[in-house]
């Protein structure tokens, strides 16, 4: 597929799309003269995505919550060193977030832009998980879980997601719990991994003062033959479509309470209502 491009002359900006032969789609927005340049590797994967059918598998399979968030922590730990040293040594901000239906992994810079986007293509598409590592990254999850736990606006935000729904998983905490994430193993995060990472459930892309051809060809380099591995089927090529059945509960049309109420050590109330 060749590159296209859409042109907004409202705001004086083209974006140019590239897909490339296993699914992945490619955005940038050349913005020139610009002293920062911006890059972000997302997938269609997020927190409500606990029960699926994987390609090729039969039987749908359901995960504990907060599973796409521990995934999220495990990918920046490799082999050969915690991937944020190297984004720091290399003189950029990085950064990762895990929301309800996506996941991404990003990083801004002001030079060497093509050495941190090598290292953001390497390790979202090379996990290195053991058992050892899982076990530890609990208790620091677990830290996570209460630290927001103590936040008034994130408690109330999900409060109220509780007031309105039933049994959509959007009511639960993105994290988890201390008990689901005990429930993790390293097949569970493999096995999330195989299935939802793979090139036509994900996108990239980036901003700033970049070469469009440029950032195309180094796409295609970094990522050319990823797709062709024997991952998630019985060792044939991914399925080119995502092939991904995702899978939610019934949700009735009433809400689930009309109040929900918290009382914590703050000095002044908040709320949230819908």
């Amino acid at each position: 597929m060749a590159m296209t491009t859409m042109e907004y002359p409202e705001i004086g900006e083209k974006l140019h799309i590239y897909e490339y032969s296993n699914g992945l789609k490619a955005f940038l927005i050349p913005m020139k003269g610009r002293l920062k340049k911006y890059a972000a590797f997302a997938v269609n994967y997020g927190s409500v995505n606990n029960t699926f059918i994987a390609p090729g598998d039969m039987e749908p399979v359901t995960v504990p919550d907060g599973t796409a968030h521990f995934l999220e922590h495990k990918l920046f730990e490799q082999k050969n060193g915690n991937v944020m040293d190297k984004f720091s040594a290399l003189g950029s901000s990085p950064n990762a977030y895990t929301g309800f239906s996506q996941t991404a992994y990003l990083f801004s810079c002001t030079d060497r832009f093509r050495d941190n986007y090598r290292l953001l293509t390497g390790f979202v598409r090379n996990p290195y998980i053991t058992e050892e590592s899982v076990e530890k990254e609990k208790g620091i999850i677990a830290q996570e879980i209460n630290m927001y736990a103590d936040d008034p606006d994130w408690r109330g935000y999900f409060g109220f997601l509780n007031a309105l729904y039933q049994n959509n998983p959007v009511r639960i905490d993105i994290a988890g719990t201390v008990e689901s994430i005990g429930k993790i193993s390293r097949d569970t995060l493999l096995k999330c991994y195989n299935t939802f990472y793979i090139p036509a459930n994900m996108v990239i892309a980036a901003a700033g003062d970049i070469d469009p051809d440029k950032f195309f060809e180094w796409t295609g380099e970094a990522l050319a033959d990823w797709g062709r591995s024997p991952r998630g089927t019985a060792g044939g090529e991914m399925d080119l479509d995502g092939g991904i059945t995702r899978i939610f509960p019934e949700e009735p049309k009433e809400i689930a309470a009309p109040l929900i109420e918290h009382s914590m050590s703050v000095s002044a109330p908040i709320f949230t209502m819908g």
